[in-house]
């Protein structure tokens, strides 16, 4: 290593290094703020921004997060345009099953289910057709799973998804935008959404206390 390449010498991580005890352990934290009402109002303006292909990869990590872990990757120019799904689950042994520490299934390592992400407006008729897609493919889904970033009224998801599944034989989950903002705020993903969906927001600095800054504090108030 020439003198050039050599880091250049600092006296307080050398001494840091010597007395760690002797300086503060704390860190700052910067988060970002993303209140529920905002990213509501975001999910649904996502036509209006030409968002469709973002909105389908952020529906898809939040199922790895909160349904199941082994979906695939879509390939391709326009994402699940050939395959009939956005996305889908890939078998898993159950040994690796055990491994998971999100998204943790009974079923989803040894069935095959099918993913469909849509932003139009009309839900009912889209969710209709991705699902006549998914079982004309006979590949042997046991369940489709359509994601809206509409709202929709609990009859009518209900309606339909018993309509369904007496049509097709699968068992048909249809997760709104309320479905969605319930999973981000129960889980704490709001990360997740600022960086798959881009989204422009407020951050925050938090200080995280260190234990040694902890116990220099607790003796100065004795």
């Amino acid at each position: 290593m020439t003198a050039e390449q050599q880091p250049e010498f600092s006296p307080k991580e050398f001494l840091q290094r010597r007395r760690p005890e002797k300086f503060s352990d704390s860190v700052v934290i910067e988060t970002g703020v993303l209140e529920r009402p905002v990213l509501e109002h975001f999910l649904a303006k996502l036509n209006a921004r030409n968002q469709e292909l973002q909105f389908e990869d952020f529906s898809k990590r939040l199922c790895e997060k909160v349904i199941c872990s082994n979906l695939l990757e879509q390939t391709g120019p326009v994402a699940g345009g050939d395959g009939k799904t956005d996305t889908q689950t890939f078998p898993v042994s159950e040994q690796n099953q055990l491994l998971w520490f999100e998204g943790i299934n009974d079923s989803s390592h040894k069935e095959r289910w099918a993913f469909a992400v849509s932003t139009r407006v009309d839900w009912k008729v889209k969710c209709r057709q991705d699902v006549v897609k998914i079982q004309h493919t006979n590949r042997g889904y046991t369940k489709a799973f359509c994601i809206t970033n509409q709202y929709v009224k609990s009859n009518q998801r209900s309606e339909l998804e018993d309509r369904l599944k007496i049509d097709t034989g699968m068992d048909v989950r249809i997760l709104d935008i309320s479905w969605i903002l319930d999973q981000i705020y129960k889980n704490k993903l709001e990360s997740l959404a600022i960086e798959t969906l881009s989204m422009p927001v407020q951050f925050k600095r938090e200080r995280s206390v260190g234990n040694n800054d902890f116990q220099k504090q607790k003796s100065l108030m004795k």
